[in-house]
């Protein structure tokens, strides 16, 4: 299963008064935190919108002081399908069956600034943020309002390509050979097909496509990330790009399709295990929560923000 992290920039402010931003260690001028609040409202997260639902699990552990996050549990129903092996089918799903997976949220909330950062664990294209975004609100009454404002986080994806430091670029495309004429006429038959890759090495810098790259970092334009994922006339939906940052470490940034107005990930090196002998006493709902906790850090980490910063997309 693809993990990935979205990042948010955070910002608490009077309710239908914008321009009042509240300092996040004190948000209500009588000592309470922003981190206090918002931990407070996700450990009793529970919320539905449509066939999406969510609900806290548990508190993240080893938290900073002034960080919130929980890890919870990201569902889907109101579909009916089959799950199989094979020819064989397993379990037949309705309607009234939910899908869950389990994410995570992190929030790093400065005492002493007037915004924050929030990491959204994003499990297999799984979105949740406009649902989490509606219940803190909520939860929040007419006293404050919370704004999260994605951020494209270009800082050290800028650095590394304009040194020349993209180790690789993967395109993907999505579809059925049966309906894809790109496929047919690449002599992919079967529909089985369902996902496929276009990668290009380091070494072949020609088809790196840096010149796109350069252009999206310039302008984060549509236009402009369109182009990129394009290979000659071929149209393909997703772009991998992989760097190496100066501490000498790799990054996946994930160039996509919008999802709560979000056009860049950040993918998260999750080990996912599980004892066979457990499948029939203990759910596995994915990444354990220890690990998750540790890789949103890690994201965070990727972006600082300052009064000039260029991250947020406004």
């Amino acid at each position: 299963m693809p993990h990935r992290a979205k990042l948010y920039r955070v910002e608490i402010h009077r309710w239908r008064d914008p321009d009042a931003r509240c300092l996040l260690g004190n948000i209500d001028g009588n000592g309470i935190s922003a981190k206090t609040a918002i931990q407070h409202i996700l450990n009793g997260l529970v919320a539905a919108h449509g066939a999406v639902t969510i609900s806290c699990e548990s508190a993240l552990q080893n938290l900073s002081a002034c960080q919130a996050g929980i890890s919870l549990f990201r569902g889907n129903s109101g579909i009916n399908s089959a799950i199989q092996q094979g020819d064989i089918t397993l379990f037949q799903r309705t309607e009234y069956h939910t899908e869950s997976v389990r994410a995570a949220v992190l929030f790093n909330l400065p005492f002493d600034r007037y915004e924050g950062i929030a990491a959204l664990h994003v499990p297999n294209n799984m979105g949740y943020k406009s649902v989490l975004e509606r219940e803190l609100n909520a939860a929040l009454g007419r006293r404050f309002t919370i704004r999260m404002v994605p951020i494209v986080p270009l800082a050290a994806f800028e650095l590394a390509v304009r040194r020349g430091h993209v180790k690789k670029l993967t395109l993907f495309r999505r579809a059925g050979a049966s309906v894809d004429p790109f496929l047919r006429a690449a002599g992919l038959g079967g529909d089985e097909l369902r996902r496929m890759a276009l990668t290009f090495e380091a070494k072949r810098f020609q088809f790196l496509r840096h010149d796109a790259l350069e252009r999206f970092i310039r302008s984060r334009r549509d236009e402009d990330k369109r182009d990129l994922l394009e290979f000659g006339s071929l149209p393909f939906e997703e772009a991998s790009v992989e760097v190496q940052l100066p501490n000498g470490t790799t990054r996946t940034f994930q160039l996509e399709n919008h999802e709560g107005g979000h056009p860049m990930s950040i993918e998260l090196n999750i080990q996912e295990s599980m004892d066979p002998s457990d499948s029939d006493t203990m759910p596995n709902f994915g990444a354990p929560a220890e690990q998750l906790s540790s890789a949103l850090q890690d994201a965070i980490s990727t972006v600082q923000l300052d009064s000039t910063d260029e991250n947020a997309i406004h």
